[in-house]
Order: C-alpha cells, then structure tokens, then sequence
C-alpha cells in the first residue's frame, strides 16, 4: 500500500499540492493512517528521482493502474524537418490490471497523459 490522494479529480492544483505536502509530512513523522494508505486507484511514482531510467512498477493488490517516470534525459531526435536537435525524454511505465481496465484504455489513457506532459497548459484548461 502507498499513500494516495482522493477524489483528484474534483481537486484543484493547490488543493492536490497541499494534499501532498500532508501526506510527505504525516509519512515522515511516521503518522499515515490506514485510511491514507487505502482506496487507490491510480499511483504514479516518481522514481526517476533515484537515477533509474526505465521503471519497472508493480501493481498494487486492488488497485488498477500503476505508472512509473524514468530521469529526464537529454537525448538527440528528428524535429520535423529531420534536423536532429536535443529533447528532453522520460521513460513512463504503465502497469494495469485487466480485471478493472482493458489495454486499449490504458493506451489511450499513456497517450493522453503524454499529450499533457508534453503541453501543460492543456493539462491546466482541462483541470475542474
């Protein structure tokens, strides 16, 4: 089990930050509840913060997605007019239980997800 914010989706930026924050200090102090620790659906660990590149996350019992960020690194790709030019890559590991979710769900999910990494602001005008 890992600590985990609910009801996200009804949450804004500030409210998801100050979220975090809690439970960074609560797990620190040794304080989470079980409560803290129960009813995810989705994890996203940010394990590239170690050095790993290519995460390899394991799904957690009842939850249905698990995803994984690799570094950033900077590495040489085509622009459109196939002049390469340095980008900056992090790898992302999607882990789902089939149980809950099928794979094309899941795809669409990592594409939009992507889609949101690669323009924030999108991300941001999309938030409720």
């Amino acid at each position: 089990m890992v600590p985990n914010i609910k009801d996200v989706g009804n949450l804004s930026v500030l409210e998801i930050q100050q979220e975090v924050v809690r439970l960074a200090k609560d797990a620190q102090a040794g304080r989470l509840s079980l409560k803290d620790m129960q009813g995810g659906t989705i994890t996203l660990s940010n394990i590239g913060v170690i050095g790993t590149k290519d995460p390899r996350p394991i799904l957690y019992d009842g939850q249905a997605v698990i995803g994984a960020t690799g570094r950033t690194m900077v590495l040489p790709r085509y622009n459109s007019k196939m002049e390469l030019e340095p980008r900056q890559i992090m790898n992302i590991r999607w882990v789902g239980d089939h149980r809950h979710l099928d794979g094309a769900t899941l795809a669409r999910f990592s594409n939009a997800f992507k889609q949101y990494m690669e323009n924030p602001g999108e991300w941001l005008l999309a938030l409720k």
